[in-house]
C-alpha cells in the first residue's frame, strides 16, 4: 500500500469518506477493541456496534496528494534563451532529533550506517539519514533536514547537518526551543546600531516645541505586573475645570527613532517580536531603544504618542477625544498590587512607599501629600476603568482570560489573588485600537481634533481614517539635520 507520506505542516487535499466511515477517537478505541477480542459472541459484538454508533463521530476523510510540502522550498529558474521556468527544490526545514540507542551497535557499512533519527517533535515520522558519527552522536542533539520520501518506503530519507550539543545541557536545549520554532536569532548589525540615539539620549528642544508638552500637567504612571522591565504605556487621569474628567494613555513612540525602510525597521519586521524563554529574552529592537529611550520610565522624559478622551464626570461617556504626539514624564512606576493596596488603604503611607520608589526618602509632611494625591488619582481611575469595563460588558464585549505562569524560586507559595486594578486597566487601552467605534457612540469631534494641530501649531502627522479619526500608523517627517 503506498503512503500519501504528507508530514506535519503540508498543505494536503483531501478527499471526505462517506458519513458511515466517520471516526472519532472512541470508535477507533472500540474498533481495537473488537480486534483483540477475535470471535465472540454475536450478541456481544452488535452490542459492541450499538455502542459505536452512538458515538460522537467527526468528518474522516483522507490525504490524496500534497500540494505544498513543509520541508521544501521552491527556487525558479528562468533560462533568458527559451523563457522556460525550471522549479529546483530544496530541503529548507531543519528539525531537532535524536539517535536510538538500541540501532547505534547495528551493523556498519564502510560509508556509514543507516539510521532512523527520531524528531523532537512528535508529529514528524522518523527520518532515515547516513552517519558515520552514530556512536559519537548517541547523545547529543542533532539537526536533521528531510531530502525526499521515495513512495515505497515507510520513513523519509534525510541527512545530517550538525549537532547542537548534549542532550540535557541548558544551552543545548534553548537552542532546540529556537530552531524547533523557526526562530532565528542574531546579533543586531552594526549598521543598526549606528541607527541608534546615544544611550544618555534627552529630548531635542525643536521636537519639544512640535508635541504637546504634558510634563507638568499631568500626572502620568505605569501600572504593570511584577518583574516588567519595558514599560510601553502609561496612564494619565484628572477633573478638567468644566467639570469633566480626562483620561489619557500614553504609548512610547517608537517610530520617531525607526524610519520606514532603516535597517533597523527591516531587522524588527523579520523578528516582528520580543522572544522570551524562562530565563533569557531576545529583543526585537536594540536594548537602547527597548530598554531606556523607548520605555516610558519614571522620572526622565519621553516622546509618546498620547490619546486623551473628554469624559462625561458621571457616565463616562466620551465627549471628545484628541489624538496626537507629546512630551511625558512618568510620575510613578507600579505594579498591580501596590497600586491595589494604595486604593484599598490597607497600609500606611510609609508602609505603601516600600513597594514605590517614588515615594521612598521622603519626609513625613511630603510623603502624606504626594500618597494621598496618589490614592485620589487611582480611585479615580479605577472607576473609570471600571465604568468602562461595565459598559464594554453590556454592549456584548467578549472576556478572554488565559492563566500566565510563573515561577518563584521559594519554600512557600504566595497565593495569587485577581486584582480589581489588573481586571480593569486592560479596558482602558481598548479604545485607543478602535476609535472608530468610540465616534459611532456619539463622541463629538472639536475643530482641533478635525485639524488635529497642537497649541503650539504643529499638526500631528498622521493620516485621517473613513471616521475622521487620525491615524497613527505613519511616521513623522524626519526631522532636519
Amino acid at each position: 500500500m503506498l503512503r500519501n507520506r504528507a508530514v506535519h505542516g503540508d498543505i494536503v487535499a483531501v478527499e471526505l469518506l462517506p458519513k458511515s466511515e466517520w471516526r472519532s477517537k472512541i470508535n477507533r478505541l472500540a474498533e481495537k477493541k473488537k480486534q483483540n477480542k477475535g470471535e465472540e459472541g454475536e450478541d456481544e459484538q452488535q452490542q459492541e456496534e450499538k455502542w459505536e454508533r452512538r458515538a460522537d463521530v467527526n468528518p474522516t476523510g483522507k490525504v490524496v496528494a500534497v500540494l505544498q510540502r513543509n520541508w521544501k522550498y521552491v527556487i525558479r529558474n528562468v533560462t533568458n534563451i527559451f523563457c522556460l521556468t525550471t522549479d529546483f527544490f530544496h530541503s529548507s526545514r531543519e528539525y531537532i532529533a535524536t539517535l536510538p540507542k538500541t540501532q547505534i551497535n547495528s551493523f556498519q557499512k564502510s560509508g556509514g550506517q543507516r539510521i532512523l533519527a527520531i524528531p523532537y517533535d512528535y508529529r514528524i515520522p522518523k527520518i532515515r539519514i547516513l552517519t558515520a558519527q552514530a556512536k559519537k552522536l548517541a547523545n547529543e542533539r542533532i539537526v536533521v533536514r528531510i531530502d525526499n520520501w521515495p513512495t515505497n518506503s515507510q520513513y523519509p530519507n534525510g541527512h545530517f547537518v550538525r549537532a547542537l550539543g548534549k542532550i540535557g545541557d541548558l544551552e543545548t536545549e534553548m537552542d532546540g526551543i529556537l530552531l524547533e520554532n523557526d526562530i532565528t536569532i542574531t546579533p543586531f548589525s552594526q549598521g543598526m546600531l549606528a541607527e541608534m540615539p546615544a544611550d544618555d539620549w534627552t529630548p531635542d528642544p525643536e521636537e519639544v516645541a512640535r508635541r504637546k508638552d504634558l510634563r507638568r500637567s499631568h500626572v502620568v504612571m505605569s501600572i504593570d505586573p511584577q518583574g516588567c522591565e519595558d514599560v510601553d504605556d502609561t496612564l494619565s487621569i484628572r477633573p478638567l475645570t468644566n467639570g469633566n474628567v480626562e483620561l489619557g494613555v500614553h504609548i512610547a513612540d517608537v517610530t520617531h527613532f525607526v524610519r520606514p525602510g532603516s535597517l533597523t525597521d527591516e531587522e524588527a519586521s523579520r523578528r516582528a517580536t520580543t522572544v522570551y524563554l524562562a530565563d533569557r529574552r531576545y529583543d526585537m529592537l536594540p536594548h537602547v531603544l527597548s530598554g531606556n529611550v523607548c520605555s516610558l520610565l519614571g522620572g526622565v522624559d519621553r516622546y509618546a504618542v498620547s490619546v486623551l478622551w473628554e469624559l462625561d464626570p458621571k457616565t463616562h461617556e466620551v465627549i471628545s477625544v484628541w489624538y496626537g504626539r507629546t512630551v511625558i514624564k512618568s510620575s510613578y512606576k507600579l505594579c498591580y498590587e501596590a497600586a491595589q493596596d494604595v486604593i484599598d488603604g490597607v497600609k500606611s503611607p510609609r508602609a505603601a512607599a516600600e513597594a514605590i520608589p517614588e515615594l521612598q526618602g521622603l519626609s513625613e509632611q511630603r510623603l502624606s501629600k504626594r500618597y494621598k494625591m496618589l490614592r485620589e488619582t487611582l480611585l479615580m481611575l479605577s472607576k473609570v476603568a471600571q465604568s468602562i469595563q461595565d459598559r464594554r460588558e453590556r454592549n456584548g464585549a467578549l472576556k478572554l482570560e488565559s492563566t500566565e505562569v510563573r515561577s518563584k524560586a521559594s519554600l512557600f507559595q504566595e497565593p495569587k489573588f485577581d486584582l480589581t486594578i489588573s481586571v480593569s486597566l486592560g479596558k482602558i487601552r481598548i479604545p485607543i485600537v478602535q476609535p472608530g467605534g468610540d465616534k459611532a457612540q456619539g463622541a463629538s469631534q472639536s475643530p482641533r481634533d478635525s485639524g488635529r494641530v497642537h497649541d503650539s501649531g504643529q499638526p500631528l502627522g498622521g493620516q485621517e481614517d473613513r471616521q475622521g479619526v487620525p491615524s497613527l500608523l505613519t511616521a513623522p517627517p524626519a526631522p532636519s539635520a
